[in-house]
């Protein structure tokens, strides 16, 4: 059997082909360092992505909400500025709460729209009973007392008459023409207390109602400007 030695060339060959462990090594460590960099990469712009989607979302959340509260805000105002108006608005009486009275009877005017109305009321068994008569001219227009009684004396029916409006008591009958009653006691009735006939005033509760109503309207302005700045506010 022959016995053959390598060669230089061919050991040369070998070693040039054989795996450095050296080097190996430090293209694996290369190879791990940046696939962790590029996947640390991605992972930093995935969460800054979701840091910049969640930011949005609540920026969107906060901007409906700040705008449900403003028109929130402005149907509270308009809600108690009406409320407020109607308070100021006159009544139709100057005397007596309307809501304790009954309608008694009614009468057209003559060749008018007007129409005059006669209420009892009762106050329970602590008030006396009072009488109120009120004036309108029209289907839609407002009620406005233009005479009454308390206590006495007592009104047991009206007239309407043409040109005036006769309104009997127990005690005698009052003519009034109907350019008085228009004209000048609608704005200042004609009242008697306890047979007394009665300077024109101002009810207490009357004067109550007037300040709630002024409350009412200055909080609703104050409730407007602040649903005004929610929706100005960027």
């Amino acid at each position: 059997m022959l016995l053959t030695h390598p060669t230089p060339q061919t050991l040369t060959s070998k070693a040039s082909h054989s795996p450095n462990p050296v080097s190996q090594t430090l293209h694996n460590s290369l190879t791990f360092v940046t696939v962790r960099r590029l996947g640390g990469e991605s992972e930093g712009t995935k969460s800054r992505s979701l840091d910049f989607n969640a930011e949005n979302s609540k920026s969107t959340a906060d901007e409906t909400m700040k705008k449900a509260s403003a028109l929130f805000l402005t149907l509270l105002a308009l809600a108690l500025a009406i409320w407020g108006i109607q308070q100021l608005l006159p009544e139709r009486n100057v005397f007596g709460n309307p809501q304790l009275e009954t309608l008694v009877t009614q009468c057209q005017v003559p060749a008018r729209k007007a129409t005059v109305r006669l209420y009892q009321g009762d106050g329970g068994a602590t008030v006396a009973s009072w009488y109120s008569v009120t004036f309108s001219t029209g289907k839609f227009s407002r009620e406005r007392q233009f005479f009454y009684t308390y206590a006495w004396p007592t009104i047991t029916s009206i007239d309407c008459r043409a040109g005036e409006v006769a309104i009997i008591t127990n005690e005698k009958t009052f003519n009034l023409s109907l350019d008085q009653v228009h004209n000048e006691l609608v704005h200042q009735p004609m009242g008697f207390y306890q047979g007394q006939q009665q300077k024109s005033f101002i009810q207490p509760l009357r004067v109550l109602t007037i300040i709630w109503g002024l409350f009412l309207v200055l909080v609703s302005t104050g409730i407007g400007r602040r649903s005004i700045k929610l929706f100005r506010t960027p």
